[in-house]
């Protein structure tokens, strides 16, 4: 006899990759951390940096010192292939008033970046934000600053390839929003908000996961190509 799954495990499945009006703020708890493969720790690679690619972060909140946000990011691959440029999404209002760079630093954006583009393969998903375009041997680390808060978010890494297949990284819930700061693992930190955004209230909660469900159908092209490009990574490996 085949056994029902609870409504309740359902939502609790379905309610992080649920799209929410607002980008969910991080706590200064997370200013600091990192995401890794495999996929259950937050990141989704493939070729060579499937076998092993973390992205860590480090933020300081505006201060005596600046009144601006810092940011630093750093890309890993575990001495597998080197990193050959970075995207990291922002506000989708944000301008190149919003940042402030080093010297010498490539950066295009804020600005929309298609999936399916000749250097971005395997992304799953459209996202707006700035595109560094270096990286380094080894790992590739960008420091800039910005008005804006940090709100959890996406991020996409890229090289060449490796037997065939483009050495890329990006998080596992890429083209999705949190629902809430109790499960924020397949995301990181990055610049969005203008001001703090307050967790959505019980009510509210409800009423987007009732949606939710009626959304489903137009969220399943993107759920299933993370899960068909987990599932070549598997095959190739």
């Amino acid at each position: 006899m085949r056994k029902s799954i609870p409504i309740t495990v359902i939502l609790f499945v379905l309610i992080p990759f649920l799209a929410v009006a607002d980008p969910l703020p991080v706590n200064p708890g997370d200013y600091s951390g990192s995401r890794s493969t495999p996929w259950y720790d937050g990141v989704v690679a493939t070729g060579d940096w499937s076998n092993g690619i973390s992205i860590s972060w480090k933020i300081i909140a505006p201060n005596s010192n600046s009144d601006l946000w810092s940011y630093t990011y750093t890309v890993d691959p575990v001495g597998k292939k080197d990193v050959g440029f970075s995207i990291f999404e922002t506000g989708t209002t944000a301008t190149s008033a919003d940042f402030v760079f080093p010297k010498g630093y490539d950066v295009e954006g804020p600005k929309l970046w298609k999936e399916g583009g000749s250097s971005t393969d395997y992304m799953p998903a459209d996202i707006y934000g700035i595109k560094f375009d270096f990286g380094g041997k080894n790992s590739a680390t960008y420091s800039f600053q910005s008005t804006l808060a940090p709100v959890w978010g996406d991020f996409y890494s890229r090289d060449g390839k490796s037997g065939g297949i483009t050495n890329t990284a990006f998080n596992v819930g890429f083209g999705h929003d949190p629902f809430s700061q109790y499960y924020t693992t397949p995301w990181i930190p990055t610049p969005g908000a203008r001001t703090g955004v307050p967790e959505p209230s019980t009510a509210v909660l409800l009423i987007l996961s009732m949606i939710g469900f009626g959304a489903l159908k137009m969220e399943k092209q993107r759920l299933n190509k993370i899960h068909d490009l987990l599932r070549k990574i598997s095959i190739t490996r």
